[in-house]
């Protein structure tokens, strides 16, 4: 949750205790070990690559045999470097080759390794690329690239100093993985190109979402909820849908006068909805309280109509991410948080999170315990 905001819970029942939980989700095929065998996921993830390579290839398809795996629409290979080493933290050191193509990375273990495995990830999920070591370092497997992804795994591959091919790998990885200066043709577009979709998909792309059918999904609008087309052209708040899901009982101008009390326009607008009992998560902005204390009656509204939007509730939880000294400073910069004493039934408790600079610190830790 972005610092300076808060949740907003219309519960059905008063007290609640709030659990967190950090869970990592990785992608693609992790080299694991498990009582000193190679993990069932490993094996499994590169047989079915291998059996989908075997497919391509007796099916006559329009892959060629020399592809290391099957490309997609627009897929291609940009740079191959041999004899490059993993320097996996659980199985090893594991020697193969190393693939960029224009839309993923690809390290296929040599066939010495039993059974073979493959690990892949899109070059979107790529977070940082770094070399390791120089002309001068000394030591097995010193001179590299470490890789870091977004899904927290985090490689580091060695290659030999003569042919100079972590210089083309690292080049290449740069240009796909953070392609603002790039001024060639882009997978994304190669692909779309190439792509078996109709002529009406391909000039509409935008409007295969619709936010409007996806608040339908959880039942608004209804009894409480309405939908507001005040930020249709994005004027009202230039972060925020063009859609707004809000209390039924509050006006487009009311919700001006509570825009103007939050930060950057945010007012707490609807997340989630229980399909029976109606509770709800809205999430919103820090309100521009300020050193003197001000606040605000649309405002004041505004999250009392949030808590009859429930008719199982008449208790609101203001749920502030942030610790409560953070809030408080915040006020000298013209922030600040609600005030219990001008809100009707409502509850605010701090989550104490710390900055994004904390939590940044944080992420970092974990990473390491997962990829050491």
């Amino acid at each position: 949750r972005r610092i300076g905001s808060a949740h907003f819970c219309s519960l059905t029942k008063p007290y609640w205790s709030i659990l967190a939980v950090a869970c990592v989700r990785v992608f693609g095929a992790p080299f694991v070990r498990t009582s000193g065998k190679m993990s069932s996921t490993v094996v499994k993830k590169a047989e079915t690559i291998a059996s989908r390579s075997d497919q391509a290839s007796e099916s006559g398809s329009a892959q060629s045999t020399n592809e290391p795996w099957p490309l997609l629409t627009g897929e291609k290979i940009r740079e191959t470097a041999e004899s490059v080493v993993l320097l996996c933290p659980f199985n090893g050191p594991l020697s193969g080759v190393l693939y960029i193509s224009s839309y993923r990375i690809v390290f296929v273990s040599s066939a010495e390794h039993e059974p073979r495995l493959t690990f892949e990830a899109p070059l979107g999920s790529v977070h940082t690329v770094e070399k390791v070591g120089g002309a001068t370092s000394r030591g097995e497997h010193s001179y590299g690239v470490e890789v870091q992804f977004k899904d927290m795994r985090n490689f580091r591959f060695a290659f030999k100093q003569e042919g100079h091919s972590r210089r083309t790998i690292y080049d290449s990885l740069l240009k796909f993985s953070f392609p603002v200066n790039f001024s060639g043709q882009l997978f994304a577009f190669d692909h779309f190109k190439h792509e078996s979709l109709s002529t009406h998909d391909k000039q509409h792309g935008w409007d295969i979402f619709s936010m409007t059918k996806e608040l339908r999904r959880i039942g608004v609008p209804n009894e409480g909820w309405r939908l507001s087309c005040i930020n249709e052209e994005y004027l009202f708040c230039g972060t925020y849908p063009s859609v707004l899901p809000v209390p039924a009982a509050i006006s487009d101008a009311q919700l001006e006068g509570t825009g103007s009390f939050r930060s950057r326009t945010r007012v707490p607008v609807l997340s989630w909805l229980h399909p029976e009992n109606h509770s709800s998560l809205t999430r919103g902005s820090q309100p521009l309280v300020g050193k003197l204390g001000k606040h605000s009656r649309d405002d004041e509204l505004y999250l009392e109509e949030i808590s009859k939007a429930n008719p199982n509730s008449q208790r609101l939880v203001v749920m502030d991410a942030r610790p409560k000294l953070n809030a408080i400073a915040n006020k000298a910069m013209g922030g600040g948080y609600e005030d219990e004493e001008h809100y009707a039934n409502m509850e605010l408790v701090f989550l104490d999170i710390g900055n994004i600079h904390v939590m940044r610190e944080s992420l970092r830790k974990l990473r390491d315990m997962c990829y050491p």
